[in-house]
C-alpha cells in the first residue's frame, strides 16, 4: 500500500514532465524501501566482518575463603586467561558463510528492484492505455455527433424515418456516457 502511495505521489508531482526512463531511474533512486534494504546490506557486511574475527579472550578472577570455621582469614586467589582457538577450515567456512549472506542480500535487492520496476511499468502502461482509449472514445463521440447531425438533416428533409433519427440520437448519448465512464477509468488509472 505504501509503495502505491509513493508511486502515485511521484506520478502526480512529475506528471510526464520527464520521460518514463528518467522517471523510473528517479523512482528507483528515491525509493525508501530499496534504501532500507541497501542499508541492511551494509549491516550484513559488518556482521560478516564480526563473524570472521577471532573471539576475544576471557579473563576469570576468583577469590575464595578456605577457612571453614571463619576464624582466620585464609583467602585464596586464582586467575585464568582463555583464548578460544579455531580448528582448521573454520575460518574458511565462516568466510564462505559471510559471502553467501552478502550474495543473498544482493539478490534480494535485485529482486525488489525488478518487482518495483515491473509494477511501475505496468501502472504506466495501464495509464497510457486508458489515455489512448479515452482519446479514441472522444473521436468516436465526434463521429457519432456527425452521424446524429446527418440523421437530423435527413429526417428534416424526409429521407429517413423518425425511428432512425432517434436511433442515431440514442447512439450518440450512449457514446457520450461511454466517454464519461472511460474518462473516469482514465482518472482512476492516473491516481
Amino acid at each position: 500500500m505504501l509503495k502505491k502511495i509513493w508511486i502515485v505521489s511521484i506520478l502526480i508531482s512529475f506528471s510526464f514532465s520527464v520521460s518514463f526512463k528518467e522517471f523510473k531511474e528517479l523512482a528507483l533512486k528515491n525509493n525508501p524501501y530499496i534504501d532500507a534494504i541497501s542499508l541492511s546490506k551494509d549491516s550484513i557486511k559488518e556482521q560478516t566482518k564480526i563473524l570472521t574475527r577471532y573471539k576475544n579472550p576471557t579473563l576469570n578472577l576468583e577469590l575464595s575463603n578456605f577457612d571453614i570455621a571463619g576464624s582466620s582469614s585464609e583467602l585464596g586467589y586464582s586467575a585464568s586467561l582463555n583464548q578460544p582457538i579455531r580448528l582448521w577450515g573454520v575460518y574458511d567456512a565462516k568466510k564462505d558463510f559471510a559471502n553467501a549472506k552478502q550474495n543473498e542480500i544482493e539478490k534480494q535487492i535485485a529482486q525488489i528492484k525488478a518487482k518495483f520496476i515491473r509494477d511501475l511499468s505496468l501502472l504506466y502502461v495501464d495509464y497510457k492505455t486508458a489515455n489512448k482509449v479515452y482519446e479514441l472514445s472522444k473521436k468516436m463521440l465526434n463521429v457519432s455527433k456527425k452521424i446524429l447531425d446527418i440523421s437530423k438533416q435527413r429526417y428534416e428533409n424526409g429521407t429517413i424515418s423518425k425511428a432512425k433519427y432517434f436511433q442515431a440520437e440514442v447512439d450518440f448519448y450512449k457514446f457520450k456516457n461511454s466517454v464519461s465512464s472511460i474518462n473516469i477509468k482514465k482518472q482512476e488509472s492516473y491516481y
